[in-house]
């Protein structure tokens, strides 16, 4: 709740509404429900639910996240947190394996469609090394939503994204401001591995990362 109450008294933009909503309709065709059932299964009004999914009015508010959090909760079908669905951070939204079966281990490529048709400048990669343990490990399949202008993926700075470099290669790293113009350091938390830390490198994008799948989920 500290997080509702911290951000509660700025207007939220057009654009996070959208995204809001995205987030929510991600979850529903996840779970593969049409909207009138989701709607039921987690007691929000059919209008109400595609009023937020199209980012209308207000659209999500902190207290209707809270009611779909609580909701799924109670339902046992997925892990969710308030601060994903208003803000795409923190904990990311993981479908119970053993209530969805199906859904968890043989889809992937169906949740990827959606993810990209949800967000139009999606990325997704495997993660080929150690350098991002323990929060990320080697074979996790992750996506997220690339910023380009620098402006933008300033505001990435201490978050852990997919990197796209100037060279053509992609990493996942922690993003970190650069002592040179125009350029980052791209961190590997796990300072034990080899090669982990990029300096002053240029980029091509960056995407937060919002969206993961582990390999005993996928395989």
């Amino acid at each position: 709740m500290a997080i509702i109450k911290r951000r509660k008294h700025r207007e939220v933009t057009d654009l996070e509404k959208k995204e809001r909503g995205n987030r929510i309709k991600y979850l529903r065709k996840i779970l593969r429900y049409s909207s009138r059932a989701f709607g039921e299964k987690f007691n929000t009004k059919d209008s109400t639910l595609k009023s937020w999914e199209q980012g209308r009015h207000t659209g999500l508010t902190a207290e209707g996240a809270l009611s779909i959090v609580n909701a799924c909760k109670k339902e046992g079908v997925i892990n969710c947190t308030v601060e994903w669905l208003l803000y795409g951070k923190g904990q990311l939204p993981e479908i119970k394996a053993d209530v969805f079966p199906n859904i968890a281990g043989n889809t992937i490529s169906q949740e990827l469609a959606l993810f990209y048709e949800l967000h139009p400048h999606a990325i997704d990669t495997i993660v080929h090394d150690n350098s991002m343990e323990p929060c990320f490990n080697k074979g996790d399949h992750v996506a997220g939503t690339r910023c380009f202008e620098s402006q933008e993926i300033s505001k990435l700075l201490g978050l852990n994204c997919i990197i796209q470099l100037k060279t053509g290669e992609t990493v996942v790293r922690q993003l970190t401001k650069g002592d040179q113009a125009g350029c980052y350091t791209l961190i590997g938390i796990n300072q034990s591995a080899k090669l982990s830390t990029l300096k002053n490198v240029q980029l091509f994008s960056a995407a937060y990362i919002i969206w993961l799948r582990k390999p005993e989920l996928i395989s």
